[in-house]
């Protein structure tokens, strides 16, 4: 029986992710280790494998929505500290750190801003830091 190629893009990164958490490969094109090591390298051993091949293609998903790395391993460590929860909260999670992530800068930021009213001077990699989140606030 003749196995089907995959049609769409969304497809292939799903095979490809499936495929890199098996060890096995789709075809010939080099395959992203990346989601199968930071699912290896943040959860447990004890991990059912169906479970981590789910997180596998998960996290390459969001690698491809453009989750960072670090966002996504505090996402997976919450993940492996929740108890009775599926691979499918993942994004849920990931979400979250990345809010955590604006968050700490925003509060950051008004510590700066509340230096320089005190009369503080900043320094240089201070003021580009407040001038560079300015710009993306």
């Amino acid at each position: 029986m003749k196995e089907l190629e995959p049609k769409n893009q969304n497809q292939k990164n799903q095979a490809a992710a499936a495929a890199a958490a098996s060890g096995s490969a789709v075809d010939s094109s080099p395959v992203d280790q990346k989601p199968w090591r930071l699912v290896r390298d943040e959860t447990s051993d004890r991990t059912p494998r169906s479970v981590s091949r789910q997180l596998t293609r998960i996290v390459g998903e969001l690698l491809a929505d453009g989750a960072t790395e670090h966002e996504i391993r505090a996402g997976l460590r919450e993940w492996s500290a929740r108890d009775r929860v599926g691979p499918r909260i993942l994004p849920l999670l990931v979400a979250d750190a990345q809010k955590g992530a604006n968050n700490t800068d925003a509060a950051f930021a008004r510590g700066l801003e509340r230096m320089i009213a005190e009369g503080r001077e900043l320094d240089a990699e201070e003021r580009a830091w407040l001038d560079a989140f300015r710009g993306r606030a």
